[in-house]
Order: structure tokens, then C-alpha cells, then sequence
């Protein structure tokens, strides 16, 4: 039943067992646009989900998405995806970057990922579930570094195409393509484990080897199947 709430549960405040963050964000995409559309969208879809959690072996009831902009990022960052958009054409132009613009950018994708990281906290001290509904690849940050104050070890499992683990990707600090490498150099996650990747340059390469991400990769998870491994 679609009635505006998560998967259409119908649930008392205060009884939560898990608390999704929505982050309307995508100031530093480079390919394409509409992530920001991605909370309301999977909101919207959420009532075809079924939540039995053959782990636990019972249903999750208690799951809500909170208003989209708890946050207060959307318009910031509607403003900075903006400047983005001039500091990407520059550089596919053979142009520099305009040295203000980038700073103005990282600015406000810091003031993101300290956002979601207050939400995250104040959720996890409720003893929450908490997941981030994103937006790019970036909105993740601030909910590593809040469990990551908690001091409970955690590992990172990362199901993507691409690694993230460029530094300061098209000159943006917390670039979408930069979440795990941040993640990483700030020592966030005991473990990473990346499945699927298939598409990373060399020196992310050697920055997961570096750092002993374990990786799954496209082309290895390819080969087993052909082979029948397991």
C-alpha cells in the first residue's frame, strides 16, 4: 500500500528498529544525473518489497524512511551541483579549474558528509538499525564515521562496478568516486571487500594492494562461474 511511508509500514514513533536516512545528493556525479531523485524514488517503490529476513527468521516491521531532507543538504547541494557542472566541463574542455569553485564545491560535500554523519549518531545512540539512502556514492561517508565513533570494529562490503577509490577524483575531496579511498585514509572500516568491480585505473589498483582491500573482481567472479568453481 503506497501511503508515503516505507514500504508502506504504518509505524508508531518510538518503536523503530531501523531508521533510513534520506541524502538528496549528487553535486559531483560525472556521468549523468537524477540521483538526488534516488530516496523519493525507492520510497515510492519500497511497497513491492518483502521484508522477511530469513536470518533473523522474521519480518522487519519496523523500518522507516525518514522525511527526505532531515538532513538539510538538498539545497546546498542543488546550488554546488552548479558549480560542479562548471568545474567538470572545464577540465574535459583541456581547461584548469577555476581554484575557488573547487573549494566551494568541497565545501559544501563537507557540510554533507557532517550532516549525515549527526543524523547517523543520533539514530545510533537510540540503539537503530541506520542505513543512508543516497543520492551518489558519497552520502555513505557520514554514516562510516559514525559507527566508526562508536569504536565497534565494522567491515564495508562494497558491490560495485568501480572501486571509488580514486584521490580527490575531477579535484573534489568527497567526490563519488573518492568514498572509499576516504573511507580507507581515515581508517573508518576494520575491512574492505569490493565484489563486482570492473572498472578502476592503475592507481586504484594499487591502492587497494596497498591497503589490503580484498577484491572480488568482474572478471574473476566471470571466470569461476565458466570454470564452475564455487
Amino acid at each position: 500500500m503506497r501511503n508515503g511511508n516505507f514500504g508502506g509500514l504504518a509505524v508508531p514513533k518510538g518503536t523503530e528498529e531501523a531508521v533510513l536516512i534520506p541524502v538528496p545528493w549528487e553535486v559531483t556525479v560525472s556521468d549523468g544525473e537524477g540521483t538526488w531523485e534516488g530516496p523519493e524514488a525507492i520510497r515510492t517503490a519500497s511497497p513491492q518489497i518483502e521484508f522477511w529476513d530469513p536470518y533473523r527468521e522474521r519480518a522487519w516491521t519496523n523500518v522507516v524512511m525518514l522525511d527526505e531532507d532531515v538532513t538539510g543538504v538538498r539545497q546546498k547541494g542543488r546550488v554546488a551541483r552548479e558549480v560542479a557542472r562548471g568545474v567538470i566541463a572545464a577540465l574535459e574542455e583541456g581547461r584548469a579549474a577555476v581554484k575557488a569553485q573547487v573549494r566551494e564545491v568541497n565545501d559544501a560535500c563537507e557540510f554533507m558528509v557532517e550532516a549525515v554523519e549527526a543524523e547517523c549518531a543520533r539514530w545510533l545512540k537510540k540503539g537503530k538499525v541506520v542505513g543512508v539512502v543516497g543520492g551518489d556514492h558519497s552520502t555513505a561517508l557520514g554514516l562510516y564515521r559514525a559507527l566508526a565513533a562508536r569504536g565497534e570494529a565494522f567491515g564495508i562490503l562494497h558491490i560495485d562496478a568501480h572501486c571509488d577509490l580514486r584521490k580527490a577524483y575531477e579535484g573534489f575531496t568527497y567526490s563519488h568516486a573518492s568514498v572509499m579511498y576516504n573511507a580507507v585514509k581515515e581508517k573508518l572500516a576494520k575491512t574492505v571487500t569490493q565484489v563486482a568491480v570492473r572498472d578502476f585505473c592503475e592507481e586504484e589498483v594499487l591502492f587497494a594492494k596497498r591497503h589490503r582491500i580484498v577484491q572480488f573482481t568482474d572478471r574473476e567472479l566471470t571466470r569461476r562461474k565458466a570454470t564452475g568453481e564455487t
